[in-house]
């Protein structure tokens, strides 16, 4: 199992290029990789201990077509989310969405549209593939992605597929 989980996540997104935060919860310190124009804890204060992510680890798809994967280290009461990441390329209305939902200021649009066309892109199947190996090297437990996401259920894939056509 992992101790240092911001190396871990340090390295984690050079080698994959998702970007990737840690948050330790009893102190409230935290990491991002990269380093953003934004504050990232508002991914964490959305996505966890909040009603949106109910499972270890979790997957998020947002409404600005990005997703987003969380996973809880109880060993160090730290969460670690993964994203976001696109499956589609980032178009200026994508960028435009995403500075909203996420409450991103104007004034880094630029910085933030390199960082977002700099992210992979990582179909959902992937994706989740990707979350369960970070899963498995952060909390020492294998799951079987497919069964874990529900995604063996074409049906749920097809309409994460048509919202981004």
């Amino acid at each position: 199992m992992i101790k240092d989980i911001p190396a871990f996540c340090r390295l984690f997104y050079l080698s994959t290029g998702i970007p990737v935060s840690c948050y330790h919860i009893p102190d409230e310190s935290s990491s991002s990789f990269p380093e953003i124009p934004y504050d990232q804890s508002i991914f964490i204060k959305y996505l966890f201990p909040g009603t949106r992510l109910k499972k270890n680890p979790d997957y998020y798809f947002a409404q600005s077509l990005c997703h987003f994967g969380s996973i809880y280290v109880s060993s160090q009461k730290t969460v670690v989310i993964l994203g976001p990441v696109f499956s589609t390329p980032v178009s200026d209305s994508v960028l435009h969405s995403f500075m909203l939902e996420w409450a991103v200021s104007p004034d880094a649009r630029d910085e933030l549209a390199a960082i977002l066309s700099a992210i992979p892109l990582y179909p959902v199947s992937r994706f989740v593939q990707t979350l369960a190996l970070a899963h498995f090297a952060l909390n020492d437990e294998e799951i079987n992605a497919g069964t874990h996401f529900g995604l063996e259920d074409t049906g749920i894939i097809a309409s994460i597929s048509n919202a981004h056509s």
